[in-house]
């Protein structure tokens, strides 16, 4: 085994909520429509939760434009101009808008508008008998038919740093350029493998967990070759991020530093 001493800054930061992300506004008409009361809710859930949007759900939409915002939803109806104006009062990309009829049964028509081009993107309509009910896979299934394959890919951002200019960095045994680097948008959830390497200094190595809308920074200070360091509490520790910060582990006891920034001099042991 080789050990590799580093200094490692290692957190995870949500991003703004817009930073570089389409937004999508969830606008809902309901015709005296009293069944489904939880579809938009719903629908915001799985769109935070599988896209790679953010997303303003009715309520949002509510408390930034005020009550009359029903009215003027009712007023739209099937004019996507008067739609797409409400996206732009909303600072919104995309407008997602549910409406809901009863003739016997629930129609439901979800309309996605392109609020710059002032035009629909996608539309799906489903007849759903009285008392009826939707499972969250049904749901899912309904967007997937309205928006692209890309709109379900999401991503982190990896920023790698390092105490030495032209360390080179590789990802996943991939050489993607030396340091200083510029941030990476990586698709997420995933692990990836980061290495550093330079001339007369220890390789580094760790794997992170990146998550969604996310910035995760990973500081790594090589050391000189034939550095040691002496009576230090950390020996045989190793690190790995989380989504909520920072997890340290030894034998068979975990330490949780959950309030980023976090600064954890470590001897990472590889075999």
């Amino acid at each position: 085994m080789k050990l590799l001493l580093l200094s490692l800054l290692l957190w995870s930061i949500p991003l703004p909520a817009a930073a570089g992300r389409p937004i999508i506004a969830v606008l809902e008409y309901r015709a005296g429509v009293a069944e489904l009361p939880d579809l938009a809710d719903r629908l915001v859930e799985l769109l935070r939760t599988k896209s790679n949007s953010a997303v303003l759900s009715p309520q949002d939409c509510r408390r930034m434009l005020g009550s009359g915002l029903d009215a003027l939803v009712s007023e739209c109806k099937e004019d996507v101009a008067c739609f797409s104006r409400l996206g732009q009062k909303l600072g919104a990309s995309e407008i997602l808008f549910i409406g809901m009829t009863e003739f016997g049964t629930v129609l439901i028509n979800l309309q996605r508008i392109l609020v710059a081009e002032q035009k629909t993107a996608g539309t799906v309509d489903l007849d759903l008998k009285l008392g009826g009910q939707l499972t969250k896979l049904q749901i899912y299934q309904l967007l997937r038919r309205i928006y692209p394959e890309e709109a379900f890919r999401r991503y982190g951002t990896l920023d790698v740093n390092s105490n030495q200019k032209g360390a080179i960095v590789r990802l996943d045994a991939r050489t993607i350029g030396q340091t200083p680097l510029a941030p990476l948008k990586l698709e997420a959830p995933r692990k990836y493998s980061i290495q550093l390497s330079k001339a007369g200094f220890v390789p580094f190595q760790a794997t992170v967990d990146l998550v969604p809308n996310a910035r995760l920074r990973l500081d790594a200070q090589l050391s000189p070759v034939g550095a040691a360091p002496e009576g230090v509490w950390y020996k045989k520790w190793w690190v790995i991020a989380l989504a909520t910060g920072v997890v340290i582990a030894t034998g068979g006891t975990i330490w949780y530093l959950n309030q980023p920034p976090s600064s954890v001099p470590a001897t990472v042991i590889f075999p």
